[in-house]
């Protein structure tokens, strides 16, 4: 979950992880509960992002020929806005 101007954004870890060594990095290191980023209420803040631009980097990175493995099922990477 990322939080960019007031709005919630939700993305497939794996999409992150995959173009990123920061986020990959992020993600490998040992779960902690309530840890940023994992619920609605505790999303990742992106602070000085405008939310057109995210949503356009979202769909930018969801374009390329990725398939993704979350529950088992195969399938092309959606992200989804909330609120």
């Amino acid at each position: 979950m990322f939080w960019v101007e007031n709005r919630i954004f939700r993305a497939p870890r794996e999409l992150f992880e995959i173009y990123s060594e920061v986020f990959k990095d992020m993600f490998s290191l040992p779960k902690v509960e309530n840890a940023e980023g994992e619920t609605d209420d505790k999303p990742l803040f992106l602070d000085g992002i405008l939310k057109d631009d995210f949503h356009a980097f979202l769909t930018a990175l969801s374009a390329f020929d990725y398939e993704t493995t979350l529950k088992g099922k195969p399938g092309k990477v959606k992200f989804v806005v909330a609120r």
